[in-house]
């Protein structure tokens, strides 16, 4: 991880080089392979991007929108109200536009079946401490009861979480797609989501630092249109769209991402229930396009 980490500044730190010699400031978004974010990585590769000021860094771990955020070398993310949360600099961030709501894409794995789980004295658990993957962690529990001392939780990033395999001791890892596929694979089974624990609302934007919203409300409301374009050539060509982004996808298979895809439900506005999540979190939700 501190590798990609370095590698990963390294190229914000270029961008910014360019940046200082290009006529129009450049706002630096970052993003990871989440289904729900795809068609930010279509506009990407169909060159739609370069309409705007808006350049995509594109990273593995949740925890890495907040260091970026927190250090300067970004302007924003694409990331679950529960991200802003984690954000020391929250006050300055405002959702502009939301992408989707979880529907099961977000998952609980384990090696054994949840009523195992459910019963087993000591179990490891695998996730990103700081995330979205903690809160899910925390509802989890909350949901069934469970003490936390049960489990020896370890730390650790998606494309890590990914090369585990099943063991003789339980096991509980949280992760989502594309991720969640090659646990699967790997023989681990989901036993709860975000389909099935409803109760845990998760609802993915894009995130601003407020202080750019005047000087760039008209290049926002364009890259909320190219998306919405993304998302449209998507829906009529999804053949064409993945083979655009196959890239992107951590080596899923076409039919892989169709059925991630439908474990997400398109957010077109903000409903009553978002926008009474968004307020006990303390987020603003006036910016919301």
């Amino acid at each position: 991880m501190v590798a990609l980490f370095r590698t990963f500044l390294l190229g914000l730190l270029l961008l910014g080089c360019q940046s200082d010699t290009n006529s129009k400031e450049k706002i630096i978004i970052s993003s990871n392979p989440w289904v729900g974010f795809t068609p930010f990585s279509y506009a990407e590769k169909k060159g739609w991007l370069k309409e705007t000021p808006f350049e995509f860094a594109w990273s593995i771990d949740l925890g890495e929108n907040k260091h970026l955020f927190a250090r300067g070398f970004t302007q924003g993310f694409t990331a679950t109200q529960f991200e802003a949360l984690h954000i020391n600099q929250q006050g300055n961030l405002t959702p502009v536009f939301l992408i989707d709501k979880s529907n099961g894409a977000d998952a609980i794995y384990s090696n054994i079946s949840l009523a195992q789980l459910l019963q087993a004295p000591r179990i490891k658990a695998y996730f990103e401490n700081d995330t979205l993957d903690e809160d899910f962690f925390d509802a989890f529990l909350a949901k069934h009861h469970l003490e936390r001392s049960r489990f020896v939780i370890t730390s650790i990033a998606q494309d890590k979480i990914t090369n585990l395999s099943p063991e003789k001791e339980p096991q509980l890892l949280i992760s989502y797609e594309p991720y969640g596929t090659k646990l699967v694979k790997r023989g681990f089974q989901p036993i709860e989501s975000t389909a099935t624990m409803k109760e845990f609302l998760v609802v993915d934007a894009l995130f601003i630092n407020e202080a750019l919203l005047k000087s760039h409300t008209k290049d926002i409301k364009h890259l909320h249109m190219l998306f919405e374009r993304a998302k449209k050539n998507l829906l009529e060509n999804p053949k064409e769209f993945y083979t655009t982004i196959q890239a992107y996808l951590n080596g899923q298979t076409y039919e892989e991402f169709m059925a991630s895809l439908s474990n997400i439900v398109w957010l077109e506005k903000a409903d009553a229930l978002i926008l009474k999540d968004f307020a006990a979190k303390e987020l603003p939700t006036r910016h919301i396009q």
